[in-house]
């Protein structure tokens, strides 16, 4: 098979008026633009007029509505495709490589921000990169944006991010760990994409943070690497699923600091929202809700700002019983 890519970064068919072989597929980008079907109306257009098939060879860098959306839409038209890259020192890919701390003064140095590190310790960083942390068994593996890639453009049920199981003993569930599942389904947020190309060159960075997920919420990490959400604001919320051993009302603490206060509010198997006042202040505090009714199985926790600006959600944290 004869596989062709046009110009201007796999767009530009210019000239192309017929098909110079009858074994042949083009081959396209695409990129931070709108998931509709303008976004894809010259390639459409091109295999209708050659009377050949379509290949996105190359998209990603973007977030997991995007990838979702895009692939959807895609394969909606019969057109296969392909992401760039599986792993890179980002957090947006299936993969992740974790680089070693000698590339990091490497960078830093290349952005002015750090001294020049001497000859033998760049290459030592250099030779680690390519011989180690580029290596499957050393990367960091995003679930994520695998369930945004290949399960997702074709189910819009959500699926818990880890096992929270509620048995007798206390449980906490990081506030990083909502659902699986698309957005407005598994978690709200403001920006949950990347579409500069149709706005007129905006950049949006979706998680603010640059880490742990690539979803809307913004994730960021504390002095010893900790993962929570940062800038949860008016609006925005997330999902939790539970799986509690056994039916029964238990005490719920949320972890939540917000210099300028506000209000949250839970929501439980989509019961009456109850409301949690945040005082402000810099440090977490522990709000207090004494009254959460689980059922055996599953359950479903959804946690939303009400009136915040830019608070912050470290953890949900669940009780014991008494006598456990």
């Amino acid at each position: 098979m004869i596989v062709i890519e046009g110009n201007c970064w796999g767009n530009n068919y210019g000239g192309l008026e017929k098909a110079p072989d009858a074994n042949l597929t083009l081959s396209f980008h695409k990129y931070w633009n709108r998931n509709d079907e303008a976004s894809i109306a010259q390639p459409l257009a091109l295999r209708d007029k050659l009377g050949v098939p379509l290949w996105l060879g190359e998209s990603g860098e973007n977030s997991n509505v995007w990838f979702r959306d895009a692939i959807r839409l895609v394969e909606g038209h019969d057109i296969g495709w392909a992401f760039w890259p599986l792993k890179k020192i980002r957090y947006n890919n299936p993969l992740q490589i974790d680089a070693n701390p000698g590339w990091d003064a490497l960078v830093a140095w290349w952005l002015g921000k750090g001294p020049k590190p001497d000859a033998k310790a760049a290459e030592a960083a250099l030779m680690r990169l390519a011989t180690h942390d580029v290596r499957f068994e050393s990367n960091i593996f995003h679930p994520d944006v695998i369930d945004a890639m290949l399960r997702q453009p074709h189910a819009d049920e959500t699926r818990p991010f880890k096992p929270n199981r509620v048995g007798r003993g206390a449980a906490t569930i990081a506030a990083v760990d909502f659902d699986l599942g698309p957005a407005g389904r598994a978690y709200a947020d403001r920006e949950d994409a990347n579409y500069h190309i149709a706005t007129g060159g905006k950049r949006v960075t979706w998680n603010s943070g640059l880490t742990y997920r690539n979803d809307g919420v913004d994730v960021v990490r504390d002095p010893q690497g900790r993962p929570y959400v940062a800038s949860f604001q008016l609006g925005e919320w997330m999902q939790y699923t539970l799986d509690a051993e056994a039916a029964g009302t238990r005490m719920l603490l949320v972890s939540v600091r917000g210099a300028q206060g506000g209000t949250l509010s839970l929501r439980l198997n989509g019961g009456a929202p109850v409301t949690l006042p945040l005082a402000p202040g810099s440090d977490w505090q522990a709000l207090r809700f004494s009254g959460l009714k689980l059922l055996q199985g599953n359950n479903r926790l959804v946690l939303k700002a009400e009136n915040c600006t830019d608070c912050e959600v470290r953890s949900l944290e669940i009780a014991a019983t008494a006598g456990s």
